[in-house]
């Protein structure tokens, strides 16, 4: 455990490949950020953090492994919750990952930003399927055709901070918080699902298109831009969900698995309306071998989400921040961080890394753009050329898949809407006025 915990950053890339990935799609590398847990509990008493939107404490319902683990005695999960929420352990992280003096990084020092946060970041809650959903609304009014802004592996709205009023000047810009990421609710298992997926994520933006975006907007044709796994999560529910109320894609740096690196489509054959319902089959029943494979890689991916330290995140961007690290501030810093503090966020990352027991729930990217063309969706990668972890490469290999798409290339790693935020506003905004949406 000691050696696995001393690995760097980079270790955590078995959430890069389909073929170890719980949900079986490549992950933002903001997933190490995630899971990147402040040494100091304590301070989530003494309110030195921006407390959370939710002020009402998580239900904690029994997980899969809760449920079928009685032969450990108390199960695993409970007692992660009870470390989790318990003041003692603040004492332990202290004597074992000190909190440095400052958060630097060999070429990137987080600076102090002073620019006050603005309101829309605040957010409100959109209730799905009795849970809380945080999303951020700026200029609903707006005549031109609203845009859904959807953030990467444990990021949130947040994220879009100098995308969203900008790019709201004249049209409707919304950014939601993915069911388990920010602060939307983190339940064990989503309400209405019997696994976590991908499918989770695109039945959230096909309701929430249809339950709050197009209710209140002037124009009924919503554009939709993710970054890493929020552009493979619009991928499914531009190709696979409702097709109604979606009239354009912008993928950025999207994750996903593609067929060429091995990925065997697990419904093939399958008509295209039924995928995302087959996708949340029931798991299969517990075997005694489950129960010793999940009570293992409980114990370690606790073990990284609760002592990684705080620098780590910084360290992490600045992998993938490639061309601008003054970025890397302490608001982004923090924006990663917060939301890892709920009381629920082990149980989430565990379940959607390496602790899932659904199987292969993926849909390869090939399938997926074949259905997206055959729906005549405009669709525009707009990409950080210079990303390390979701290279240049796939976009090439999108667009093979993708005729009609566009690309539109920038000087920046994997989250190039935050590393170069003017430029990619001017380009998304120049692509739809281009195409009069």
């Amino acid at each position: 455990l000691v050696l696995l915990l001393s690995l760097p950053p980079a270790s955590m890339a078995f959430m890069l490949g389909p073929s170890t990935s719980a949900t079986s799609f490549s992950a933002s590398p903001l997933s190490s950020s995630a899971s990147s847990k402040l040494p100091e509990m304590s301070k989530l008493r003494s309110s030195t953090v921006r407390p959370s939107p939710l002020t009402t404490k998580a239900r904690v319902a029994p997980t899969i492994h809760g449920r079928h683990c009685r032969s450990f005695g108390r199960s695993c999960d409970e007692e992660v919750r009870k470390l989790l929420r318990s003041g003692r352990i603040s004492s332990l992280i202290g004597q074992m990952s000190a909190k440095p003096a400052e958060t630097s990084v060999e070429g990137a020092t987080t600076v102090t930003t002073t620019q006050p946060v603005q309101k829309w970041r605040e957010g409100q809650f959109w209730q799905w399927k009795t849970m809380r959903v945080r999303y951020a609304s700026v200029n609903p009014e707006g005549k031109k055709n609203p845009i859904l802004l959807i953030h990467g592996f444990g990021a949130s709205i947040e994220h879009w901070r100098d995308n969203v009023e900008q790019l709201a000047a004249d049209r409707p810009v919304y950014a939601i918080d993915l069911l388990g990421f920010g602060f939307s609710e983190q339940p064990d298992v989503p309400t209405g699902f019997n696994v976590w997926g991908g499918h989770v994520w695109a039945a959230q933006i096909c309701d929430f298109i249809k339950e709050v975006i197009l209710p209140a907007s002037f124009s009924k044709q919503v554009i939709l831009a993710g970054n890493s796994l929020g552009g493979y999560s619009a991928m499914l529910a531009a190709g696979l969900g409702s097709a109604e109320g979606i009239g354009g894609l912008v993928l950025v740096n999207s994750a996903g698995p593609l067929a060429e690196d091995g990925n065997v489509e697990p419904y093939a054959g399958l008509p295209q309306d039924s995928i995302l319902s087959e996708m949340d089959a029931p798991a299969p029943p517990y075997t005694l071998v489950d129960r010793v494979q999940e009570l293992i890689k409980r114990m370690i991916s606790f073990g990284g989400f609760l002592l990684t330290r705080e620098a780590r995140i910084a360290s992490t961007l600045a992998l993938v921040y490639t061309d601008d690290k003054s970025r890397i501030d302490d608001d982004l810093v923090d924006l990663i961080k917060r939301p890892a503090l709920q009381p629920n966020a082990f149980e989430v990352f565990f379940q959607t890394t390496i602790g899932g027991r659904g199987g292969k729930r993926y849909v390869t990217v090939n399938t997926l753009s074949n259905f997206v063309e055959a729906r005549k969706i405009p669709t525009l990668l707009l990409w950080g050329e210079n990303d390390p972890w979701i290279t240049k490469s796939r976009a090439d290999r999108t667009l093979q898949l993708m005729p009609s798409a566009e690309y539109i290339g920038l000087k920046a790693g994997h989250c190039p809407h935050d590393e170069v935020p003017q430029l990619f506003n001017e380009k998304l905004l120049g692509w739809l006025t281009a195409k009069s949406m």
